[in-house]
């Protein structure tokens, strides 16, 4: 698909976006709008983004329980909200595929492999949820190639190098303040089926963790821990003393350095807000212990700064990501708002109403 070299004068004054309606007479309902090209958008996109709307809209209503349609969300019906959001989902998608085309950007073979990958690995997912409310696999690659583009535009414009690059610098404080490093043992509180550990099973897991705590302040080297840790758990879970775990089974390498090191944001969602508030809360070099619903942990805090640059090197994107998302989010809406669509009335009088199916198998 060719897109224009050029914005239109007057879409660059335009302080809102430039929205038509075509006509309803030999309009079919498979496309959501035409671009300034002339280039249809697929309904799919525009129904994606309906149903994550519809998502996000079940956090916000008052009555968790009642009908989310029937409900007001900042002063709009549920339909209008969802609508509105899902709309400007489809200028936002219109508005990087024009600036990726602008700036003369191309995808390479692997980024086109990684998001073609990752779209059908959701459609398949989802894919009784998706037929049933006519979002094809095709919409969904659309929309991940489209994800892609925008991780393009914002690495080339945000990352070290960039045309408004960030300062390793301003990465390595981004890490400072808001990163934790850190070691840990994890000890059980749930059998293989997810069923908690009788009171028993429970005590001696926490009498377990006590003589871990004790060991590392006592000076055990807290990696060689971790692996015993590691080894009794796989041994236990194969019901064999004599089993001799591989990398396999640990999911890890021992024989690398950095094995056990974890580098995580204070409100990462990757592990438990107990832990990281526990690691936080102690100073450098210092061990804790603190339980949540699935473990008993015994830790130890790094010192964020060590080996920063090897750090900030391989945590680059994510950086930049915490530092400029937000403010890359709000130029794609802008960029979305001065975007000129004509969208299809026949699909939107359509499906700007309907309630969404259940899956179909």
């Amino acid at each position: 698909m060719k897109l224009a070299k050029k914005i239109l004068a007057a879409v660059l004054a335009s302080c809102m976006a430039i929205l038509t309606f075509a006509g309803c007479g030999s309009q079919d309902t498979s496309w959501i709008a035409t671009d300034k090209d002339g280039d249809a958008i697929p309904v799919g996109v525009y129904l994606y983004h309906r149903l994550e709307a519809y998502t996000e809209a079940l956090d916000l209503v008052e009555d968790k329980a009642g009908e989310v349609w029937d409900q007001e969300i900042e002063d709009k019906t549920g339909y209008e909200w969802v609508h509105d959001k899902a709309l400007q989902a489809v200028k936002n998608y219109a508005a990087v595929e024009e600036k990726f085309e602008e700036l003369g950007y191309t995808l390479a073979e692997e980024q086109e492999a990684y998001a073609e990958n990752q779209a059908t690995q959701r459609y398949n997912y989802y894919s009784g949820l998706y037929e049933a409310n006519g979002i094809s696999s095709d919409s969904v690659v659309a929309i991940y190639m489209n994800q892609m583009k925008s991780s393009v535009i914002f690495q080339n414009t945000y990352a070290p190098g960039g045309t408004q690059g960030l300062s390793v610098d301003e990465l390595k404080q981004e890490l400072e303040e808001n990163y934790l490093r850190f070691k840990t043992i994890m000890l059980p509180r749930t059998n293989s089926d997810g069923v908690l550990l009788s009171d028993e099973e429970l005590a001696a897991a926490e009498e377990e963790q006590a003589d871990y705590l004790k060991r590392a302040q006592d000076g055990e080297d807290f990696d060689q821990l971790i692996t015993e840790s590691e080894d009794n758990y796989i041994k236990e879970l194969m019901g064999d003393e004599s089993y001799e775990p591989t990398a396999s089974d640990y999911g890890h390498d021992h024989a690398e350095e950095n094995a056990h090191i974890n580098v995580l944001r204070k409100d990462s969602t990757d592990v438990s807000a107990e832990l990281l508030d526990a690691v936080a809360a102690v100073d450098e070099g210092e061990f804790g212990t603190v339980e949540d619903i699935d473990y008993y942990y015994v830790f130890q805090r790094l010192d964020i700064t060590e080996d920063e640059d090897a750090v900030v090197e391989a945590l680059e994107a994510q950086l930049t990501s915490d530092l400029k998302a937000d403010d890359f989010d709000k130029e794609i809406e802008d960029w979305g708002n001065n975007v000129q669509l004509t969208l299809n009335d026949k699909a939107v009088d359509y499906y700007q109403k309907r309630k969404f199916k259940e899956a179909s198998f």
